[in-house]
Protein backbone atom coordinates (compact mmCIF):
# COMPACT_ATOMS: atom_id res chain seq x y z
CA UNK A 1 0.00 0.00 0.00
CA UNK A 2 2.82 2.23 0.79
CA UNK A 3 4.74 1.94 -2.11
CA UNK A 4 1.47 2.98 -4.23
CA UNK A 5 0.51 6.15 -2.19
CA UNK A 6 3.95 6.99 -3.23
CA UNK A 7 3.58 6.99 -6.59
CA UNK A 8 0.32 8.99 -5.84
CA UNK A 9 2.28 11.41 -4.42
CA UNK A 10 5.04 11.44 -7.14
CA UNK A 11 2.68 12.14 -10.08
CA UNK A 12 0.95 14.62 -7.73
CA UNK A 13 4.23 16.82 -6.79
CA UNK A 14 5.86 16.56 -10.31
CA UNK A 15 2.97 16.36 -12.73
CA UNK A 16 0.23 18.06 -10.63
CA UNK A 17 2.96 20.99 -9.69
CA UNK A 18 3.67 21.70 -12.94
CA UNK A 19 0.67 21.73 -13.90
CA UNK A 20 -0.40 24.62 -11.17
CA UNK A 21 2.80 26.44 -12.04
CA UNK A 22 1.96 26.79 -15.29
CA UNK A 23 -1.81 27.79 -14.68
CA UNK A 24 -0.29 30.31 -11.95
CA UNK A 25 2.01 31.35 -15.29
CA UNK A 26 -1.02 31.87 -17.10
CA UNK A 27 -2.84 34.34 -14.88
CA UNK A 28 -0.18 36.69 -13.81
CA UNK A 29 1.52 36.85 -16.86
CA UNK A 30 -1.12 39.20 -18.95
CA UNK A 31 -0.95 41.92 -15.99
CA UNK A 32 2.75 41.49 -15.88
CA UNK A 33 3.04 41.76 -20.13
CA UNK A 34 1.06 44.92 -19.88
CA UNK A 35 3.91 46.47 -17.90
CA UNK A 36 6.65 45.56 -20.37
CA UNK A 37 7.29 48.47 -22.85
CA UNK A 38 5.44 48.25 -25.72
CA UNK A 39 8.32 47.11 -28.53
CA UNK A 40 8.66 44.12 -26.02
CA UNK A 41 5.07 43.75 -25.40
CA UNK A 42 4.22 43.38 -28.99
CA UNK A 43 7.15 40.76 -29.29
CA UNK A 44 5.12 36.97 -30.79
CA UNK A 45 6.81 35.08 -28.08
CA UNK A 46 5.83 37.19 -25.06
CA UNK A 47 2.07 37.36 -26.22
CA UNK A 48 2.38 33.59 -27.21
CA UNK A 49 3.32 33.23 -22.81
CA UNK A 50 -0.25 33.15 -21.24
CA UNK A 51 -1.68 31.06 -24.07
CA UNK A 52 1.06 28.78 -24.22
CA UNK A 53 1.02 28.28 -20.18
CA UNK A 54 -2.51 27.64 -20.21
CA UNK A 55 -2.15 24.81 -22.77
CA UNK A 56 0.74 23.62 -20.76
CA UNK A 57 -1.16 23.47 -17.51
CA UNK A 58 -4.05 21.68 -18.99
CA UNK A 59 -2.09 19.09 -20.68
CA UNK A 60 -0.24 17.94 -17.85
CA UNK A 61 -3.76 18.08 -16.03
CA UNK A 62 -4.74 15.63 -18.70
CA UNK A 63 -1.73 13.69 -17.82
CA UNK A 64 -1.61 13.43 -14.05
CA UNK A 65 -5.45 11.70 -15.15
CA UNK A 66 -3.51 9.22 -17.05
CA UNK A 67 -1.16 8.38 -14.41
CA UNK A 68 -3.59 8.40 -11.17
CA UNK A 69 -5.61 6.03 -12.76
CA UNK A 70 -3.19 3.99 -14.63
CA UNK A 71 -1.60 3.35 -10.61
CA UNK A 72 -5.07 2.99 -9.64
CA UNK A 73 -6.69 0.19 -12.18
CA UNK A 74 -3.22 -1.16 -14.03
CA UNK A 75 -4.11 -4.82 -13.26
CA UNK A 76 -7.20 -4.64 -11.46
CA UNK A 77 -9.47 -4.07 -14.81
CA UNK A 78 -11.30 -7.69 -16.10
CA UNK A 79 -10.75 -8.38 -19.33
CA UNK A 80 -13.93 -8.88 -19.98
CA UNK A 81 -14.88 -5.29 -19.34
CA UNK A 82 -11.59 -3.91 -20.98
CA UNK A 83 -12.20 -5.21 -24.21
CA UNK A 84 -15.97 -4.10 -24.75
CA UNK A 85 -14.91 -0.61 -23.63
CA UNK A 86 -11.99 -0.13 -25.90
CA UNK A 87 -14.01 -1.54 -28.68
CA UNK A 88 -16.84 0.96 -27.78
CA UNK A 89 -14.51 3.60 -27.77
CA UNK A 90 -13.12 2.68 -30.79
CA UNK A 91 -16.87 3.15 -32.69
CA UNK A 92 -16.66 6.52 -30.78
CA UNK A 93 -13.52 7.49 -33.07
CA UNK A 94 -14.90 6.08 -36.24
CA UNK A 95 -18.54 7.51 -35.37
CA UNK A 96 -16.99 10.75 -35.01
CA UNK A 97 -14.87 10.90 -37.95
CA UNK A 98 -18.24 9.60 -40.28
CA UNK A 99 -19.48 12.60 -38.97
CA UNK A 100 -17.06 14.99 -39.38
CA UNK A 101 -17.03 13.97 -43.17
CA UNK A 102 -20.31 12.76 -44.05
CA UNK A 103 -22.48 15.62 -46.37
CA UNK A 104 -26.00 14.61 -45.48
CA UNK A 105 -27.18 16.13 -41.81
CA UNK A 106 -25.49 18.89 -39.82
CA UNK A 107 -26.81 18.04 -36.85
CA UNK A 108 -24.08 14.79 -37.25
CA UNK A 109 -21.05 17.36 -38.35
CA UNK A 110 -22.46 19.64 -35.52
CA UNK A 111 -21.72 16.93 -32.69
CA UNK A 112 -18.89 14.89 -34.72
CA UNK A 113 -15.63 16.93 -33.83
CA UNK A 114 -17.27 16.44 -30.21
CA UNK A 115 -17.76 13.10 -30.04
CA UNK A 116 -14.27 11.98 -32.27
CA UNK A 117 -12.81 14.30 -29.15
CA UNK A 118 -13.87 12.40 -26.30
CA UNK A 119 -13.57 9.50 -28.32
CA UNK A 120 -9.58 10.35 -28.38
CA UNK A 121 -9.20 11.03 -24.86
CA UNK A 122 -10.86 8.41 -23.62
CA UNK A 123 -9.12 6.16 -26.09
CA UNK A 124 -5.43 7.70 -24.56
CA UNK A 125 -6.73 7.12 -21.29
CA UNK A 126 -8.14 3.77 -21.63
CA UNK A 127 -4.90 2.60 -24.00
CA UNK A 128 -2.95 3.16 -20.60
CA UNK A 129 -4.42 0.67 -18.23
CA UNK A 130 -3.24 -2.47 -18.77
CA UNK A 131 -5.95 -4.97 -18.16
CA UNK A 132 -5.66 -8.50 -15.93
CA UNK A 133 -5.03 -11.30 -18.52
CA UNK A 134 -8.00 -13.20 -20.08
CA UNK A 135 -7.42 -15.96 -18.01
CA UNK A 136 -7.95 -14.31 -14.99
CA UNK A 137 -11.42 -14.19 -15.96
CA UNK A 138 -12.21 -17.75 -15.69
CA UNK A 139 -11.39 -17.33 -11.81
CA UNK A 140 -13.89 -14.80 -11.52
CA UNK A 141 -17.68 -15.02 -10.37
CA UNK A 142 -20.54 -14.72 -12.69
CA UNK A 143 -22.09 -10.91 -13.59
CA UNK A 144 -24.67 -11.17 -10.50
CA UNK A 145 -28.29 -9.99 -11.20
CA UNK A 146 -28.32 -6.91 -9.32
CA UNK A 147 -25.48 -6.03 -10.77
CA UNK A 148 -26.83 -6.12 -14.46
CA UNK A 149 -29.84 -4.73 -12.84
CA UNK A 150 -27.42 -1.71 -11.51
CA UNK A 151 -25.96 -1.51 -14.64
CA UNK A 152 -28.97 -0.99 -16.52
CA UNK A 153 -30.60 1.75 -14.79
CA UNK A 154 -27.59 3.77 -14.35
CA UNK A 155 -27.50 3.56 -17.98
CA UNK A 156 -31.16 4.57 -18.68
CA UNK A 157 -30.14 7.23 -16.60
CA UNK A 158 -27.84 8.65 -18.44
CA UNK A 159 -29.47 8.15 -21.70
CA UNK A 160 -32.52 10.03 -20.78
CA UNK A 161 -30.69 12.66 -19.41
CA UNK A 162 -28.11 12.90 -22.12
CA UNK A 163 -31.24 12.43 -25.06
CA UNK A 164 -33.33 15.11 -23.13
CA UNK A 165 -30.73 17.91 -22.99
CA UNK A 166 -29.52 17.65 -26.60
CA UNK A 167 -33.25 17.41 -27.39
CA UNK A 168 -33.98 20.53 -25.67
CA UNK A 169 -30.86 22.11 -27.18
CA UNK A 170 -31.53 21.41 -30.82
CA UNK A 171 -35.29 22.31 -30.35
CA UNK A 172 -36.47 24.34 -33.70
CA UNK A 173 -37.53 27.91 -32.53
CA UNK A 174 -37.77 31.22 -33.91
CA UNK A 175 -36.28 32.63 -35.67
CA UNK A 176 -34.66 29.30 -36.60
CA UNK A 177 -30.83 30.39 -37.28
CA UNK A 178 -32.07 32.95 -39.77
CA UNK A 179 -31.41 36.70 -38.52
CA UNK A 180 -33.65 38.82 -37.25
CA UNK A 181 -33.58 41.11 -38.96
CA UNK A 182 -34.38 39.00 -42.27
CA UNK A 183 -36.82 36.83 -40.38
CA UNK A 184 -38.80 40.01 -39.28
CA UNK A 185 -39.17 40.92 -43.18
CA UNK A 186 -40.91 37.76 -44.29
CA UNK A 187 -45.12 37.51 -43.87
CA UNK A 188 -46.91 35.14 -42.11
CA UNK A 189 -46.92 32.67 -44.94
CA UNK A 190 -43.11 32.22 -45.30
CA UNK A 191 -42.53 32.05 -41.58
CA UNK A 192 -44.90 29.41 -41.08
CA UNK A 193 -43.31 27.39 -44.26
CA UNK A 194 -40.06 27.78 -42.53
CA UNK A 195 -41.07 26.51 -39.20
CA UNK A 196 -42.89 23.60 -40.93
CA UNK A 197 -39.45 22.45 -42.30
CA UNK A 198 -37.38 22.91 -39.30
CA UNK A 199 -40.15 20.74 -37.24
CA UNK A 200 -40.46 18.28 -39.87
CA UNK A 201 -35.82 18.68 -40.01
CA UNK A 202 -35.70 18.04 -36.00
CA UNK A 203 -38.69 15.07 -35.95
CA UNK A 204 -36.76 13.07 -38.79
CA UNK A 205 -33.23 13.59 -38.45
CA UNK A 206 -32.00 15.56 -35.64
CA UNK A 207 -34.12 13.31 -33.28
CA UNK A 208 -33.04 9.54 -34.43
CA UNK A 209 -29.25 11.01 -34.33
CA UNK A 210 -29.30 12.35 -30.71
CA UNK A 211 -30.97 9.11 -29.75
CA UNK A 212 -27.99 6.90 -31.71
CA UNK A 213 -25.77 9.64 -30.24
CA UNK A 214 -27.16 9.11 -26.97
CA UNK A 215 -26.44 5.31 -26.55
CA UNK A 216 -22.94 5.32 -27.02
CA UNK A 217 -22.33 6.84 -23.43
CA UNK A 218 -25.54 5.30 -21.82
CA UNK A 219 -23.31 1.76 -23.59
CA UNK A 220 -19.72 2.66 -21.69
CA UNK A 221 -21.66 3.13 -18.03
CA UNK A 222 -23.68 -0.28 -18.55
CA UNK A 223 -20.23 -1.80 -18.62
CA UNK A 224 -18.39 -0.40 -15.72
CA UNK A 225 -21.23 -0.62 -13.80
CA UNK A 226 -22.63 -3.94 -14.63
CA UNK A 227 -19.39 -6.02 -15.65
CA UNK A 228 -16.78 -4.16 -13.43
CA UNK A 229 -15.51 -4.90 -10.01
Amino acid sequence: MKPKRNNYWKAIKWVGGTAIIALIISLLSPSLIQSLDEEIRNQVLIQAIPFFSAFVAILMTYILIIVLLMIRFTGKVPHRIYQPVDRLITIGIIGGIVCLFQPFFFVAFRYGFQLLLLSTLLFIVWSHIVPRKAKADALLPAVSRMATVIGAVAAVAVFAALLLTTLEMNKPVEPYGIRQRLWNSYDDTQKAQIAEQKETEYNTEIVPFLVVLSLWPAALVIFQRAWGD
